[in-house]
């Protein structure tokens, strides 16, 4: 059973798109002016102890407060992170394929409570796992190793997830789901005749003007393109982190961006630019997933997590670029 509780709301709370430290800088108080201070040296004091490399951009109520970057966007070339640093966003990606499901929500192209099956006939229990279910990472659909190769051909990956056990019954558990989600990439282009791609375009990047972000980061040939490491970065003998070519996670990881841009996504999402106001505070609840234990007793597991937001992920290891954690649900 599902049931679900009001979220707080979080339009007036600090948008932070940086390393894993939003909840350190959320209690700051003060002016305006003393909690760019306060910010500045804590994210001064963790890079000297090599724990951030990379861009950081906070916001209160509409005002950034700071937005810079910090070490090396590429050690060998000797070049710098600045506010313009691009990074692979990986799973922030998702925040942005969920913007696109409600988008088509919103133009009665999609619903919330369409089935699997409707797109894909034959589907074990696809008629008991939802949109919904989807977003939220409550489908039951599992995860392997293989998705990112599986990803790449819609066929191959649709029969592979058939041939797999679900982790559990639909809606009755919550299981953090990248194919879940490639798959919902899969039924965009279904509905808009577009490539996932395109769709993100379309509805997403061009309204807000998201000049700085795409998808092929492998290709990208750009200044402004950060080099991610395996460790942190301080001297030239560092190895490099592997690049993942944008084909294998599709709608779970594939779109670069830059801070500014993050941020102009939040703000467009607030705006209601994307999608209107009351579509998106469904969004805005916080979803818990009720199960009996062995014994009979009600356990609670906090989940739904798909975000408008996003979720809290580092870049290439310690090249970090990484938004508000939120959790929402429908």
């Amino acid at each position: 059973m599902l049931r679900k509780f009001d979220y707080e709301n979080k339009k007036n709370q600090w948008t932070a798109i940086c390393s894993m430290l939003l909840l350190l800088v959320v209690g700051f108080s003060g002016n305006a002016q003393d909690k760019q201070k306060e910010i500045e040296h804590l994210i001064a004091t963790y890079h000297k102890l090599g724990k951030f490399n990379g861009t950081i951009l906070v916001a209160e109520q509409g005002k950034v407060l700071l937005e810079r970057g910090y070490g090396f966007k590429n050690i060998l070339k000797g070049t710098m992170n600045d506010q313009n640093t691009i990074y692979q966003i990986a799973s922030v990606t998702k925040p942005f394929t969920s913007a696109v499901v409600l988008k088509l929500v919103e133009l009665g192209k999609l619903h919330l409570s369409d089935s699997l099956s409707k797109f894909y006939p034959g589907f074990p229990k696809g008629d008991s796992v939802t949109i919904r279910h989807l977003l939220s990472h409550t489908s039951g659909i599992s995860d392997t190793s293989t998705n990112v190769i599986e990803g790449t051909k819609e066929k191959i990956f649709i029969e592979a997830l058939k041939r797999r056990n679900f982790n559990f019954k639909p809606g009755t558990d919550w299981r953090y789901s990248n194919d879940g989600y490639i798959l919902l990439g899969y039924i965009i282009e279904k509905v808009t005749g577009l490539s996932y791609y395109d769709a993100v375009r379309k509805y997403v990047f061009t309204p807000l003007r998201m000049h700085q972000s795409a998808f092929d980061f492998i290709k990208l040939n750009d200044r402004n393109k950060a080099t991610g490491y395996w460790d942190f970065p301080l001297d030239r003998n560092i190895d490099k982190a592997k690049l993942i070519g944008f084909e294998g996670p599709r709608a779970a990881g594939s779109i670069y961006s830059t801070v500014g841009d993050l941020y102009k996504f939040h703000v467009g999402l607030q705006h209601g630019e994307i999608v209107d106001d009351s579509l998106l505070a469904k969004a805005h609840i916080h979803l818990f997933v009720e199960t009996m234990g062995t014994a009979g007793s009600s356990i609670l597991f906090s989940g739904g997590r798909w975000s408008t937001i996003a979720e809290t992920y580092g870049v290439l290891n310690r090249n970090l670029l990484v938004s508000q954690q939120m959790t929402y649900a429908l």
